[in-house]
């Protein structure tokens, strides 16, 4: 079998056959024909690479869970379930973020100080 632009090929005597094609439908979103829609995760990305998905979350999160799933062919499903992206509570974390006499307030993906 080969992959070439988001096409999986089964080489075949009087030449290659495709099996399946990653398809863009119409909200833009890529999708895989065995296992349906990527699976998203909130504050953070996903990266299709044939069959695999990457996830990293944004800055000020920390990834909990697995960084990568794959469809199953067995079940045509992800798996395994998708991470989720928690956020970083810098002020519990770091010490002294914040100027003298100012308080250090966490907020989704950052802090502030008031």
């Amino acid at each position: 079998m080969t992959v070439i632009a988001n096409t999986l090929f089964k080489d075949e005597e009087d030449g290659p056959d495709v099996i399946s094609t990653l398809r863009r439908p119409n909200g833009g979103k890529y999708d895989d024909p065995s296992c349906g829609p990527i699976p998203r995760i909130h504050s953070g990305y996903s990266l299709l690479c044939d069959s695999v998905i990457l996830y990293q979350c944004h800055s000020g999160f920390k990834l909990l869970g697995s960084s990568s799933i794959s469809c199953d062919p067995n079940t045509n499903q992800w798996s395994p379930t998708p991470p989720t992206c928690q956020d970083i509570n810098e002020c519990e974390e770091q010490v002294s973020l914040c100027p003298q006499n100012l308080e250090c307030l966490n907020m989704p993906g950052s802090f502030i100080c008031s």
